[in-house]
């Protein structure tokens, strides 16, 4: 995984936890649901659900460009 996720506070009853990605190039979160499966939002937009995280990420670094940053 080369996005970067950071966790965020949900306040909402449908979800568990919520991920945002801080280095890609639109908006794109993550969110465990009450039913345990991993949903992939890209700008406010629902993708899909899968069921582990790394899958989310997978795919959504397949659709979103991202930057990374080499550090010394």
């Amino acid at each position: 995984m080369l996005m970067t996720f950071t966790e965020f506070d949900a306040n909402a009853i449908d979800i568990k936890q919520g991920w945002m990605a801080t280095n890609a190039s639109a908006e794109v979160d993550i969110v465990l649901n009450t039913n345990n499966m991993f949903e992939l939002w890209i700008e406010s937009n629902f993708e899909n659900t899968f069921s582990t995280f790394e899958e989310a990420v997978r795919h959504a670094e397949a659709l979103v460009p991202f930057k990374i940053k080499w550090e010394d």
